[in-house]
């Protein structure tokens, strides 16, 4: 038996297309390699309607319809956040991440945004002008455990620990081969489905699609003086996203490769008189008056033995 959709990756691209394609009557299965709620809880825990330099970066390289296009997919995906996770909470987004503070790219992307049905202010501050919408803050593992659970419910098959080895494609039918991750199963298990919708990057076309070494982002977790209310992006390269943690905050800096995490670091942010705690030492033992080492006693010597 054939499924409509084989989808590879719990992910939360991957939940989100299960349930919505369940929804709509679709046979759905989901394979994924980890346990329940790993694959799909990453990332800051912030959705918002666009980042600006994102967006007037792909204005001039694709087009403004292209832009357009990506503000209309992330308002329907905040819609689909609200839908999936109604404790989501709703926070301003101050957005400053334009370098240089332009202006006229400013009042641009305000006017885009209004023009496809969101709301988008500018603020004029001492330290620059802002783009100000609004952003959803979820927590990564309490988003992921819901978006499965709206999966499952609408009809989806989501299997957890089963890696994909394989697949081959005949008479319209892509069938993916899989091994169960405990060790002590050794028979090979196999899928068949009409469609293959690949999240993990682990299917030839997926491959392809994976371009670049893999990223990393350095994040300190850290307590402000003042407790945040917004959200703060910025056109820094040690941080670019400041958002709140409950009573803490957590700041985000740059992508980089994990050689580079160390060497990039994430500083402070003056504005929020946020700074991260310095590491904590294991106190040192007292050494002893004897050079330094340690003299355990001598013991006696046997019978026939000579001293060191």
């Amino acid at each position: 038996m054939a499924h409509d959709v084989v989808v590879l990756g719990a992910t939360v691209a991957g939940l989100t297309a299960a349930r919505l394609l369940a929804s709509d009557g679709f046979g759905v299965v989901v394979l994924d390699p980890n346990d329940e709620g790993v694959s799909a809880a990453i990332g800051h825990g912030v959705a918002a309607i666009g980042h600006a330099s994102t967006m007037a970066a792909m204005a001039h390289a694709y087009g403004l319809a292209a832009a357009r296009e990506h503000t209309r997919r992330n308002i329907a995906g905040l819609a689909q956040i609200s839908s999936v996770f109604p404790g989501a909470q709703r926070v301003r987004l101050r957005d400053s991440s334009l370098p240089g503070g332009d202006d006229a790219e400013t009042l641009k992307l305000v006017e885009m945004y209004r023009d496809e049905g969101a709301q988008a202010d500018v603020l004029v501050a001492p330290d620059g002008v802002s783009l100000v919408t609004e952003a959803l803050i979820v927590d990564p593992a309490e988003y992921a455990a819901a978006l499965r659970a709206a999966a499952v419910q609408a009809g989806a098959n989501v299997v957890h620990g089963v890696t994909v080895t394989h697949l081959t494609r005949r008479d319209g039918v892509t069938r993916v081969y899989f091994r169960n991750n405990k060790a002590w199963v050794r028979e090979m298990g196999s899928v068949g489905g009409v469609a293959v919708l690949d999240t993990l990057g682990v299917s030839p076309w997926g491959r392809v699609a994976r371009v670049g070494p893999a990223e990393y982002v350095p994040v300190v977790r850290c307590r402000t003086k003042v407790p945040l209310s917004e959200v703060s992006l910025h056109a820094r390269r040690d941080v670019w996203m400041v958002r709140p943690l409950g009573d803490e905050a957590l700041l985000l800096g740059q992508k980089c490769a994990l050689n580079e995490v160390a060497r990039v670091g994430v500083g402070a942010s003056p504005r929020h008189g946020c700074a991260a705690q310095p590491p904590r030492h294991r106190p040192q033992r007292p050494r002893p008056p004897c050079g330094g080492r340690l003299r355990h006693p001598r013991r006696p010597l046997r019978p026939g033995q000579r001293p060191r």
